[in-house]
Formats: C-alpha cells, sequence, structure tokens
C-alpha cells in the first residue's frame, strides 16, 4: 500500500487514508492521465517486489485487482504490462525512501491519515524535519483526526 500511497501524492491524485487492515481503493483515479493512473496501480506490485528482493510470487497475489485495472489502461498506454513495469520500478527506485517510511508507519500503525502521508513524504525526502512531523501529531492529536 505504501508503493500506491506515495505514487498518488507524488503524481498529483492527492492524498487519501491509507490502511493495511483492510482492502480497500485508496482514492480515484479517473481523472488523471493514463500513464500517472497505471503507475499508481502497479506502485504497490514494484515496491512489494523490491522489498522482497525480487520475489515477484510473493508480490502478485495482492495486484491481481491493480493488474485487473491496468489491463484497461494498457491500450490506451499501447504498452503491455512487462513493457510498462520498467517505468513503475524506476519510479519506485527514485521514490523508495519515501515508500519505506510510509510502509514501516503502516506496519506501526496500521492506517494513515492523507494529511500524514504527504508530511511523511516530506520527511523521506528531507523538506521537513522529524520535529516539525511530531508538532503535525500532536495538532492533528488534539484535534482527533490521528
Amino acid at each position: 500500500e505504501a508503493g500506491h500511497a506515495v505514487a498518488q501524492v507524488v503524481l498529483g491524485s492527492g492524498s487519501h487514508t491509507v490502511s493495511i487492515k483492510s482492502r480497500r481503493a485508496i482514492g480515484i483515479r479517473d481523472d488523471l492521465p493514463a500513464k500517472e493512473s497505471a503507475i499508481i496501480d502497479l506502485a504497490g506490485y514494484a515496491a512489494e517486489t523490491r522489498a522482497c528482493q525480487g520475489r515477484r510470487r510473493l508480490a502478485f497475489s495482492g495486484a491481481r485487482s491493480d493488474f485487473r485495472h491496468f489491463s484497461g489502461l494498457s491500450f490506451e498506454l499501447g504498452q503491455s504490462r512487462p513493457e510498462f513495469m520498467p517505468i513503475v520500478f524506476q519510479f519506485v527506485k527514485t521514490h523508495w525512501p519515501a515508500i519505506e517510511r510510509i510502509a514501516k508507519e503502516l506496519i506501526q500503525k496500521e492506517n494513515l491519515d492523507g494529511q500524514e502521508v504527504e508530511v511523511l513524504i516530506d520527511v523521506a525526502n528531507g523538506e521537513t524535519t522529524e520535529e516539525e512531523l511530531a508538532r503535525f501529531r500532536l495538532c492533528m492529536s488534539a484535534c482527533g483526526n490521528l
């Protein structure tokens, strides 16, 4: 789920609640161009593949619905999934620190608010400090949002 979440934020789909507790859609992607939507769909699989050190069979089981959605985009893209995956693997490689950070937080908390996802990505990218993250969480907790 971390790969999907980072891709959504980076590619402009906005941030949505992310959960590893229940399998649910993390946002509507119909308003994005096909390439961005396809990267979001396949980023979870690519991130799991990287985390599992290339053992794609382990990552495949959770990605079936993502593959189905991609198959609807493949005609528009003019590329099959094997042809498109190098683009997605490069995206994951580029954004790996943020994906790792989101994954670690999801393991601890199971759910992340969309705003928290954005702040965590900024921390992973060095654009926000851990202290600012702590202040954000304190404020959100005081408001009842975390």
